[in-house]
């Protein structure tokens, strides 16, 4: 998990934010509410899950199974884009197409998909690789669920797809996750110590929190403001 989340944290904003989400289920129905706001039903529990690759690693690490991935899985190299985390791209079908945004609808619809996820940036239309036209010819075949990733922090990201994972059935409280989790709040803690209490690793709420200028007085680096009265 500890690789994934150094993809996940390519991917997301470091500023603070939130919006809500949640998942019902009654009966055998299923439903969630996505970080757009838009409620996400299927007549079951969605067993077999399509996601961009980031949210394909991150789906994994909580213990969901992810069926087919888009968006860059292999470098140039042929390696594992550090963004798919811990994804085996044999293990997955890629149904990513020639264009940005774009994935093969005849791959995607052979998968029997019963969910596209992807992450959401709020300043642009669409989700994250699946632009807002593809999405539309995906919606037919499988109902999409985007999740926030901009104006929120890393551990926040991370914990809106735990939320995720554990509403598809995922062991997200398993003692691999666990440990996982450990080790990535160790990393975490030993990078704020390297910030020396400025900038964006610095040990705070908000991780800009008192460095916002160069002349903020709590940045230890900081040269602060002189003032007259």
């Amino acid at each position: 998990m500890v690789r994934r989340l150094v993809g996940l944290a390519l991917a997301v904003g470091l500023l603070a934010g939130c919006a809500p989400s949640g998942t019902k289920q009654q009966g055998t129905a299923w439903s969630y509410v996505d970080d757009r706001g838009i409620t996400v039903t299927a007549p079951e529990r969605p067993q077999r899950v399509v996601a961009q690759v980031s949210a394909a690693g991150a789906l994994k690490d909580f213990g969901v199974k992810v069926v087919g991935t888009f968006g860059p899985l292999r470098t140039g190299s042929g390696g594992v884009e550090p963004e798919a985390g811990s994804i085996d791209p044999d293990a997955v079908t890629d149904v990513t197409g020639p264009g940005y945004g774009e994935v093969r609808i005849e791959t995607l619809t052979s998968l029997r998909p019963q969910l596209v996820v992807s992450g959401k940036y709020k300043e642009f239309a669409g989700l994250w690789h699946l632009t807002e036209e593809q999405e539309k010819v995906v919606k037919p075949v499988a109902p999409t669920l985007g999740v926030a990733q901009s104006g929120i922090a890393l551990p926040e990201s991370i914990r809106r797809y735990k939320d995720l994972a554990r509403a598809l059935g995922g062991d997200v409280d398993s003692a691999r996750v666990k440990a996982d989790e450990e080790r990535f709040t160790a990393a975490a803690q030993r990078l704020r110590a390297l910030g020396d209490g400025c900038g964006p690793l610095a040990g705070r709420s908000s991780p800009w929190a008192g460095c916002r200028t160069s002349t903020s007085s709590s940045c230890p680096r900081a040269t602060p403001t002189s003032t007259t009265t």
